[in-house]
């Protein structure tokens, strides 16, 4: 079971989904809990940054934190929101998967078609190349599942 705080952004349903690949069960906002894992994520913009911050305790004691900072425009999202979202699991599945094995196969897409995202990179002129490396690194696909995707 996993506690967690949000700050600044209301994007509960999809850190949900995220959350459900690592942990069973999870609890918002709860006060002194006997979770095992507890953890904050707030995002703030600064100019043109986007920054999310997280912080995962395991037993009441911090265990790891980390800070991702991006520009505030999005690359192959229509809305902005999506961008937001879509960076704030990157950051805690980055973080949550060196102490959790995750269970699903394709990464921070939870509740979508990956070949909808494959989509948006070719309509954007992205190569086949390019669409995996970017599946890799910035959606946590491993190469084989990234390569159906894309077929």
């Amino acid at each position: 079971m996993i506690n967690i705080n949000l700050k600044n952004h209301d994007y509960e349903y999809d850190v949900t989904q995220l959350l459900l690949v690592f942990f069973n069960e999870i609890k918002f906002n709860l006060v002194n809990t006997d979770c095992e894992f507890h953890l904050e994520n707030s995002i703030e913009i600064v100019g043109n940054d986007f920054i999310v911050e997280n912080k995962l305790y395991k037993n009441n004691e911090l265990i790891d934190e980390s800070i991702d900072k991006r520009e505030n425009k999005s690359d192959i999202d229509l809305f902005i929101r999506n961008y937001h979202k879509r960076i704030i699991k990157y950051s805690m599945y980055k973080l949550i998967s060196k102490y959790k094995k995750p269970s699903g196969k394709w990464g921070i897409l939870t509740g979508m078609r990956p070949v909808k995202v494959v989509h948006k990179y070719i309509d954007n002129g992205y190569l086949k190349e390019e669409i995996l490396e970017i599946l890799k690194k910035e959606y946590f696909f491993s190469c084989p599942r990234s390569n159906n995707s894309y077929s």
